[in-house]
């Protein structure tokens, strides 16, 4: 029975100290979700034109900074037709209701994977290049980062299907 008590409580510490992590990601996963449907509600006119995926962005600063807690900085919707691709967010740095622009012709979209594991964890991205800049997506997984590499390839042969559907 002595020997049960410090391992219960080396259990309890453990639980109480990681149980905040799990609490904090629900509530993210949960507010991103209300989010997402928000977007897909109020553009439902554009999106239905085309073919769209929930996604997780970060700009190229977010993308190569070294120190932070997550690796992107927003959620949404990316939205891609034969003409552009679009990407819809709730938010990004304090900007309300932000749409990026990519028109045919003034963008690559290139895979990139997990190519920066000390930066971006176990995290799989894939970039929307334009001659300034380049902006990077994942996928939308939920309250965990597990599954990102199936779904975000899959979302980038969606893209890559909606805006050269002849190539494919």
């Amino acid at each position: 029975m002595e020997v049960c008590i410090p391992f219960l409580i080396i259990i309890g510490a453990v639980i109480v100290l990681i149980a905040p992590i799990f609490i904090v990601a629900g509530v993210s996963s949960a507010r991103r979700k209300k989010f997402r449907q928000m977007i897909i509600e109020t553009k439902q006119d554009i999106l239905r034109r085309g073919k769209y995926f929930p996604v997780r962005y970060a700009s190229s600063k977010k993308y190569h900074s070294f120190f932070k807690f997550f690796p992107w900085e927003t959620s949404g919707v990316i939205y891609a037709d034969e003409r552009e691709i679009i990407f819809f967010a709730a938010k990004i740095k304090g900007e309300q209701n932000v749409e990026l622009h990519f028109r045919r012709g003034d963008f690559t979209v290139e895979y990139v994977g997990t190519e920066n594991f000390f930066t971006n964890g176990f995290v799989t991205w894939f970039c929307i290049k334009t001659y300034e800049d380049k902006h990077y997506f994942t996928s939308e997984t939920g309250a965990t980062i597990f599954g990102s590499g199936t779904s975000t390839r899959d979302i980038y042969n969606g893209l890559l299907e909606a805006v050269e559907p002849h190539q494919q």
